[in-house]
């Protein structure tokens, strides 16, 4: 079974910082570099005095946006003759990459410190902390 690197990427600037680190490691090591980003549930964006928002229209813009960021991610994996695979997922977003994890048995999972939302001023972002622990597999943390 091929190495499998995933890498937990939500087009920030630290998530474009673990795929340079995955593309490495999959050079040096062999294996195959899958980039995964999840869609948390609409309802976390919605709030009571926000104008209603078409969950349908969200996932789109959504897709959209990230499918365009995983295409970038993706060539500078395939530039240096790493395969690579792209996954846009749905559901809380830790849950999600630990499932997706377990599920393809990869060997590593690589995340940035921080992705695109949080609070500014913590050292490492929440999502970042709670893959550190509760991840079945070892977790490079990317600064």
């Amino acid at each position: 079974m091929p190495r499998r690197f995933v890498v937990a990427y939500d087009g920030s600037p630290f998530s474009d910082k673990a795929v340079a680190k995955a593309v490495v490691l999959a050079q040096e090591l062999g294996g195959e570099v899958i980039l995964v980003t999840v869609l948390a549930p609409i309802w976390q964006f919605v709030t009571t005095d926000a104008p209603p928002v078409n969950p349908g229209v969200l996932k789109n813009i959504f897709d959209a946006k990230m499918t365009e960021a995983q295409k970038k991610a993706a060539e500078a994996c395939r530039e240096k003759g790493i395969p690579v695979r792209t996954e846009c997922l749905e559901g809380h977003p830790v849950d999600t990459i630990i499932k997706y994890v377990k599920e393809q048995q990869a060997e590593l999972l690589i995340c940035g410190t921080r992705g695109l939302g949080g609070f500014q001023g913590m050292l490492l972002g929440s999502v970042a902390h709670k893959l550190v622990a509760y991840s079945p597999v070892s977790v490079l943390v990317v600064k």
